[in-house]
């Protein structure tokens, strides 16, 4: 699966390419864009990338930085964008107003920024239960292998271990 993540905070963005590189995807991380319109992002680097459309997903930072002068987190501008192309999104933002604006642009569900982070660091996956979108759309991400990294982690018995621990104490 060729996956674009577009994540400023390196932390996040290095641990999301490595998680998903290992999984097997074929990951390009931008840290930003240098014009969201003409899909020219910028590398981890700071060199300018041309980005095309044949992403099959891409995993957007709601708090993305803008150039120098804008006010506003370009994370509802690349969804749109991205959305326009064909490209399907999850929104990750902290922040659920940007979740929110980040989901009207056209992603097909988000996260938590902090909770992807969190279940990426710990346990090298995320559940399903952990996206906010209906089920309808949580089952059909699922069903199209669009969250593949999701349902198939090498962290999921940890963490179904984990919940049956918690639950049964």
């Amino acid at each position: 699966m060729k996956t674009l993540i577009v994540q400023d905070f390196r932390a996040i963005g290095s641990l999301e390419a490595k998680t998903l590189s290992q999984s097997g995807h074929q990951v390009t991380w931008v840290t930003g864009f240098k014009d969201v319109q003409a899909l020219v992002a910028i590398s981890p680097t700071g060199d300018a990338v041309s980005l095309d459309t044949d992403y099959d997903l891409a995993i957007v930072d709601g708090e993305l930085d803008g150039p120098s002068g804008h006010t506003e987190p370009l994370g509802e501008a690349v969804v749109a964008r991205l959305n326009q192309a064909g490209v399907a999104c999850i929104a990750n933002s902290s922040q659920d107003e940007y979740n929110k604006r980040m989901l009207n642009a056209g992603a097909r569900c988000a996260i938590n920024q902090l909770v992807l982070f969190a279940c990426l660091a710990v346990a090298h996956m995320v559940q399903a239960e952990d996206l906010l979108c209906p089920d309808d759309t949580k089952a059909a991400l699922l069903n199209q292998g669009l969250l593949q990294f999701i349902s198939e982690s090498p962290g999921k018995e940890w963490r179904q271990a984990t919940e049956a621990a918690l639950s049964a104490g």
